[in-house]
């Protein structure tokens, strides 16, 4: 029921005998029933203008907040000019005023009854579209202006109250999960995690600590225009944008910690963010929490909330892998998958959040820092990391290795001048850890995101790159995170064989195995003819995890030799680092076939000192790959092809086509060589039995080698 008509036209009319032509007649009401409208307005600032119709004019109260549904609330009401009758159809746009120029629309409109009308009390109540109850207002201050308004009995329906304090639901870090069903996929956004309380004309945004941070990002508070008068609690992350479109922890950096409002400002221009929302908490007068994550996703999606700084990015079923694949080459952090029939648990880790990452990544606290050289000699070179571990009854800060890259000269700075009031005598660490000479050590107050290539089995960061400073973690907070146990994975189960017993069966035809715990190990020679081994095995053994790609380089190394002399061979995947089988079913015999590795470890040992050894009791073994010729004994077994291995999380010893050994090689990721149950039951459909050759291929041992 636009009229068209601009505000201007009325305003500041008090004659009303001078009023301008009449907008389109208004709506028909019982007779004797007093009429009310509820107009928002928007402009400079949102809020709502209540007007009851009296003694032929218009009364007007403006509401900053909305009107109240809550009778514990008292909402400011500014009692303004009497208007025109007319003016209670009016819907369009409006020029410039107290409040800037915007639009007026209609939010609401029915009748009301008045049972009290007194200079400072007005008390009624209203039978319109959305609003129904008993009402008061009253004057509450010096000027005339200043007026509340309170509802004075409750709603008809039950409302759940409004939160204050959200601590965030968290993810945990794991693997995919095994089984694709039932979960749902979400990009994982390099930002800050952001909940927003938003209430009719105004948002509170609240870092994953409690801490108010609104005034940090004013470019979200229009948020609250898009929601007019509903009430709503989003969850959700802010993010920065580089130049290519992907989320950028460090451009966000010049966001994080800047409070002061014209440095904000400027900001705002250069390094914009934009609040990703992916969930919806509470929403008029409604706990969503215990909700599954399926409808509250729904719910999210029909408010169709996007704007110039926030967003609803959607979120995809199934297609894990595929889903991972895609975001590590479009160079994005990760994926987050949840469970979607999952409640939303504030605060809490529960595995039915998981997040799944492309590269290293966590939070470490700052306990020191050791000086640079060149033109680092008096600044900060490296940063020494740790993360607050139980101890006794209460934690202690455990060392997490040092890490010098990463840093901008703005980054030294600002993290110089940040660490100096913390700087302290004593070591923070415990049991005094970490390096002595030249330390300076300070306070574990502050929180630092380091990406890194390795995290060691005791927790130590390898090839760690500085991202930023952390403000929405407290430091007591920050533990060591591990990838957990694939969700739905069995560290010994039954079930992953008799899955895969199509294809396993035929390796273990007419031959003894047995299982030693979770791995399924088998003779080399079938029991019809117990001296003649089908295969030879040269097992690859990495001392550490960061040494996996060591072992592909080896296994090329191998693959090169074996090839020279005659040989095809096979690799796969161990508990240890990689196999490579070369198939005999041929008249050699175990001893031929044991000197023959043997004499190849020893060869490749010779050739390549500084990277491979070939005896257990090798001097300097570490950092390089042992070459376990042994397995090749009458009285040993190998691990079966297939067989889930006895690995955290566990994996399955998979076969391998060169060219992936070779890509792993030169991409320099180990992880690249660990595949889970769904992996390999994915590579099967599409790759088959890579390992079938060696079920048939005749192949004889060259005599003479390694005399």
């Amino acid at each position: 029921m636009a009229s068209g008509r601009k505000l201007s036209e009325y305003e500041g009319k008090r004659d009303f005998g001078t009023t301008p032509e009449p907008s389109p007649r208004p709506r028909r009401k019982e007779k004797g029933a007093l009429r009310f409208v509820v107009q928002e307005h928007s402009a400079r600032r949102l809020h709502w203008d209540l007007r009851l119709e009296h003694d032929g004019v218009a009364a007007s109260w403006a509401i900053p907040n909305g009107i109240p549904d809550d009778p514990g609330q008292n909402r400011k009401a500014v009692h303004t000019e009497d208007h025109p009758l007319e003016y209670m159809e009016f819907e369009g746009e409006i020029p410039a005023g107290e409040y800037g120029a915007g639009s007026v629309k209609i939010w609401d409109r029915g009748t009301y009854e008045c049972h009290k009308w007194e200079p400072g009390k007005v008390v009624f109540s209203l039978a319109g579209e959305r609003l129904s109850g008993r009402y008061a207002l009253f004057h509450a201050g010096k000027s005339t202006q200043d007026w509340m308004i309170h509802r004075i009995d409750p709603p008809v329906e039950a409302r759940d109250p409004f939160p204050e304090a959200v601590v965030p639901m968290l993810a945990r870090l794991a693997p995919l999960p095994v089984r694709d069903e039932g979960w749902a996929v979400e990009v994982k956004w390099d930002g800050v995690r952001a909940i927003a309380y938003c209430r009719p004309g105004r948002i509170e945004l609240q870092s994953r600590n409690l801490n108010d941070i609104t005034a940090q990002y004013p470019e979200v508070r229009r948020l609250s225009r898009q929601l007019g008068a509903r009430e709503a609690v989003l969850d959700g992350e802010l993010v920065a944008f580089d130049e290519h479109g992907r989320p950028s922890f460090e451009r966000l950096q010049q966001r994080i910690h800047q409070t002061e409002e014209t440095v904000v400002r400027r900001r705002m221009k250069s390094h914009p963010v934009t609040y990703a929302i992916f969930d919806l908490l509470y929403f008029e007068g409604r706990d969503l929490t215990g909700e599954p994550y399926r409808r509250r996703r729904e719910l999210l999606e029909g408010l169709e909330l996007s704007g110039p700084s926030w967003q609803t990015p959607g979120y995809a079923t199934g297609h894990t892998r595929e889903l991972l694949e895609a975001s590590r080459e479009q160079q994005l952090e990760g994926i987050v998958v949840k469970r979607l029939d999952s409640r939303y648990s504030p605060g809490k880790r529960t595995g039915a959040w998981l997040k799944v990452k492309n590269t290293g990544r966590q939070e470490f606290v700052i306990g020191g820092w050791l000086p640079g050289e060149g033109r680092r000699r008096n600044r900060i070179g490296s940063i020494l990391l740790g993360t607050f571990e139980p101890d006794g009854d209460g934690r202690a800060l455990r060392y997490a290795g040092k890490v010098g890259t990463g840093f901008s000269e703005r980054d030294l700075a600002s993290l110089g001048a940040r660490l100096a009031p913390l700087e302290r005598r004593s070591n923070p660490f415990a049991g005094r850890k970490g390096p002595k000479k030249g330390a300076r050590y300070v306070e574990p107050e502050l929180v630092a995101e380091i990406e890194f290539r390795e995290l060691t089995a005791e927790g130590m960061v390898r090839h760690g790159s500085f991202k930023g400073l952390r403000d929405d973690k407290a430091a007591a907070e920050v533990g060591l995170e591990r990838a957990a146990t694939p969700v739905g994975a069995e560290p010994a189960s039954p079930d992953w064989y008799a899955r895969i017993a199509d294809v396993l069966a035929p390796h273990l035809h007419d031959r003894e195995s047995k299982l030693v715990k979770t791995e399924l190990r088998i003779a080399l020679a079938p029991t019809t003819d117990p001296d003649r081994p089908t295969a030879l095995v040269l097992d690859l053994v990495a001392g550490a995890r960061a040494e996996l790609v060591a072992c592909a380089q080896v296994a090329v190394w191998l693959e090169g030799m074996l090839e020279q002399l005659g040989l095809s061979s096979y690799a796969k995947t161990s508990a240890r680092g990689l196999q490579v089988w070369v198939p005999l079913n041929s008249e050699a015999t175990h001893e031929e076939s044991a000197a023959f590795a043997r004499a190849i470890a020893e060869t490749l040992a010779q050739r390549f000192p500084e990277r491979v050894v070939s005896r257990t009791t090798a001097s300097g073994r570490r950092g390089k790959v042992f070459v376990d010729w042994r397995v090749n004994d009458p009285t040993a077994t190998a691990v079966c092809v297939y067989s889930l291995l006895a690995t955290r999380p566990p994996m399955v010893s998979t076969p391998l086509e060169w060219e992936e050994v070779g890509a792993a090689l030169a991409a320099e990721e180990a992880d690249r060589l660990a595949f889970d149950q769904a992996d390999v039951l994915a590579r099967i459909e599409r790759k088959g039995d890579l390992f079938a050759p060696l079920l048939s291929e005749r192949q004889d041992l060259p005599r003479g080698f390694g005399a």
